[in-house]
């Protein structure tokens, strides 16, 4: 019997606001961090849900020209776990002649290892204050997760006979 088991804390993730809006301009337009809304901390805004990893109303657009106060990293995407695990069995036939039957699970308990959720913010378009005053997170997308990491797969088992003379 033989078994892998991975278990890995989720990626940092850079959240940003999709657009240069401190004015730097350069490679660096659509890396710009927001600003936390009043009330919210980097812990109260993620959801660890499977449709929206963290809530964009916890964010505002900082004033034009400045950078945003949201620390790098701060947040953390989805966790992944996966375990394998294979049996063997060998039967001699022979002097010389030996069977092998293997069975192998790849992700035995089917464990579901989500991608990494939208990282913009805002949208340019449609980008109004609300009714204090700030502009909150605008992408109907931020925070969604659409697909499945793709260093995963769903269970799979394979049986194989191997014959070895």
């Amino acid at each position: 019997m033989n078994g892998i088991m991975s278990r890995t804390t989720g990626p940092p993730l850079l959240l940003t606001t999709g657009f240069d809006r401190a004015l730097v301009g350069g490679s660096a337009t659509g890396n710009q961090r927001p600003s936390l809304a009043p009330g919210f901390t980097a812990d109260s805004i993620e959801q660890d849900i499977r449709t929206q990893w963290y809530n964009p109303a916890g964010f505002v657009l900082q004033p034009e020209g400045t950078p945003g106060n949201l620390g790098r990293d701060e947040i953390r995407g989805p966790k992944l776990f996966n375990m394998d695990l294979s049996l063997l069995k060998d039967t001699r036939i022979h002097e010389n002649i030996v069977l092998q039957f293997r069975a192998e699970f790849f992700n035995i308990l089917n464990h579901e290892n989500f991608g990494t959720p939208n990282l913009n913010i805002f949208s340019t378009a449609n980008l109004k204050p609300s009714s204090d005053g700030l502009v909150h997170g605008n992408n109907p997308s931020a925070g969604l997760i659409l697909n499945t990491n793709p260093g995963t797969n769903p269970r799979q088992i394979q049986f194989g006979l191997r014959l070895s003379f």
